[in-house]
């Protein structure tokens, strides 16, 4: 399986999820492919055809109008981390995140497209 995390994601725990994942999964960061300030619609634009889930640290992509019509043509699966990840701190990140991966890589298997999941602080995952 392939995932993409957005810039709201560091770059250093997507390359150690990318680490931890091979060979069997890709994860990649954002800048792998695109430049740092590329807009969440164009991103989404050009990758809705290669596979890819989507790991997000911005959950209202799917409440802004131009972005979520954007996302739900898109079809992809996305995983959103929920109120409160983003203010903790870098190692309660990573460790957060690695630890639910096995959870995220299920989900993503039984729900290859068009899906929304919300993943909380304290690690539930919940489908929107």
């Amino acid at each position: 399986m392939k995932f993409f995390c957005d810039n709201n994601i560091s770059h250093k725990i997507a390359k150690a999820l990318s680490v931890l994942a091979q060979p069997i999964d890709e994860v990649i960061h954002l800048t792998d492919k695109f430049p740092e300030n590329t807009v969440d619609e164009e991103w989404i634009s050009k990758i809705k055809d290669e596979g890819y889930a989507i790991i997000s640290g911005d959950p209202k992509i799917a409440k802004r109008p131009h972005q979520k019509e954007v996302l739900v043509n898109s079809k992809l699966t996305v995983f959103f981390l929920a109120r409160g990840w983003m203010n903790l701190n870098f190692w309660n990140q990573a460790s957060g995140l690695i630890k639910i991966f096995p959870e995220i890589r299920r989900l993503t298997k039984e729900n290859p497209t068009k899906a929304i999941f919300e993943i909380t602080k304290g690690g539930q995952v919940i489908k929107k």
